[in-house]
């Protein structure tokens, strides 16, 4: 990879390539493609990978997504491929489903990068409270896990900032219609299997019970990112954390309407060489018959259901 390709959702700073590879020390020539050999020739000798096959810039994006770490890298690859295995039906997509519910929530990444190279990712429900249900929750969910292939496959970012806008809503309808078990495993995947670097979390509601969901929030995330969660009670308080031309037009930003962003990124998602990347990708799982079994046990017990010896940047 020379440079960033361009891509029809996702805009990049100027220096957005050269900052992270000087960041994570490959801004020498040759360096980053020497990583990626020892990472590429690693895959190769895993006995257990159902696909060992990957494009450079994939490989490139996951080491600089892991903060330039061909290890950590060796071991994202390994668990996200679990993952598929363990976790199958988070990795289902079904775009008739992703149109029927399309229009009671949005789950997005927002085109723009910040100076930092952080990129948004924004949570919103557009349907009342009393609305939300576990299978539409689901279906959100699985709607993320798609937009985390695709950005690993085509973004070139340090990490994300988490929007979730619950503004209207009455966070203790929304909290108890969730599926615990489900929003775990949800988490786990982002944070373990794509080792998502999440920069802060960001709640947008004016709720008085708002605590409630921060208290969620907390018991899902490490401590490190635990800490890092605000609540703002207005779009104005938000742009003081995420600048004017990166926020959509309803929180008083620049960008068009989330719910244009969300039909776009829909859109996008269904074209041909993406439904072929995803059914592809989808299939990188383990063959767990021809892992050795003590290292199994010992990076991977417990994955669906517990995630809080994680260190996550």
């Amino acid at each position: 990879m020379q440079c960033i390709k361009p891509d029809p959702m996702l805009k990049f700073n100027p220096d957005t390539f050269i900052t992270l590879r000087r960041q994570y020390n490959y801004d020498k020539p040759g360096e980053m493609d020497s990583a990626i050999d020892v990472l590429e020739n690693w895959i190769k000798k895993q006995e257990h990978f159902t696909k060992k096959e990957y494009s450079r810039d994939y490989l490139e994006r996951s080491i600089i997504l892991v903060k330039g770490s061909v290890e950590r890298a060796k071991r994202q690859i390994d668990k996200i491929c679990t993952m598929r295995t363990l976790l199958p039906k988070y990795f289902e997509f079904n775009f008739a489903e992703f149109e029927e519910y399309k229009d009671k929530f949005a789950l997005v990444l927002l085109p723009k990068l910040t100076d930092d190279n952080y990129r948004i990712l924004l949570a919103k429900f557009f349907c009342p409270s009393n609305e939300l249900n576990s299978t539409l929750y689901f279906v959100y969910f699985k709607f993320g896990v798609m937009l985390w292939e695709y950005l690993k496959n085509h973004d070139y970012c340090d990490g994300i900032i988490f929007v979730a806008d619950y503004s209207g809503q009455n966070i203790l309808q929304a909290v108890s219609a969730l599926n615990m078990v489900e929003l775990h495993q949800l988490v786990s995947i982002g944070l373990q299997g794509f080792q998502l670097r999440v920069k802060n979390v960001l709640i947008l509601s004016e709720s008085n019970s708002v605590n409630v969901l921060v208290a969620v929030m907390k018991q899902l995330f490490p401590k490190k990112i635990a800490d890092r969660i605000s609540v703002h009670k207005t779009a104005e308080t938000l742009q003081e954390v995420i600048p004017k031309e990166i926020l959509p037009s309803d929180f008083g930003g620049h960008e068009s309407s989330v719910a244009k962003i969300r039909d776009d990124w829909l859109q996008l998602c269904k074209k041909e060489e993406n439904v072929k990347y995803f059914n592809e990708i989808t299939k990188a799982r383990t063959n767990e018959a021809l892992r050795q079994s003590g290292k199994f046990n010992e990076q991977h017990l417990g994955t669906p259901g517990s995630f809080r010896s994680l260190n996550v940047d």
